[in-house]
């Protein structure tokens, strides 16, 4: 994949296009367009404060719960296609997310692209 632009987690259930959740590589899009990719695109933590759109103010939990339930997808956008060049709807049965403390603990998500 050539020239990413951005990468965001949105709400949106299959189907459905959805607002920006959650940032995964450069989220404002005003960095520069990347070279080709092939592999990892970008690696870091999401933070309950890293949360925007319907989800800001919102804890972990509620991002947890948005993936499990299929509400989400992930959109990759190129200079090619601004509003997205690859989109995948997340689902796992395997997710989880603690609720019993009142700050819970970051979740790492790794983004990445097979080569194209």
């Amino acid at each position: 994949m050539n020239s990413v632009m951005g990468a965001h987690i949105h709400a949106g259930k299959e189907g459905q296009n959805g607002p920006m959740v959650a940032g995964l590589f450069n989220p404002t899009m005003s960095g520069p367009a990347t070279g080709a990719v092939n592999g990892q695109l970008s690696k870091g933590t999401i933070k309950s404060a890293d949360l925007t759109g319907p989800m800001g103010g919102k804890q972990l939990s509620d991002l947890v719960n948005l993936l499990k339930t299929g509400g989400g997808y992930v959109n990759v956008h190129t200079t090619q296609n601004q509003n997205g060049e690859i989109r995948g709807q997340v689902s796992s049965g395997n997710a989880t997310s603690n609720t019993s403390v009142s700050n819970p603990p970051a979740s790492t998500t790794t983004s990445s692209s097979p080569s194209y």
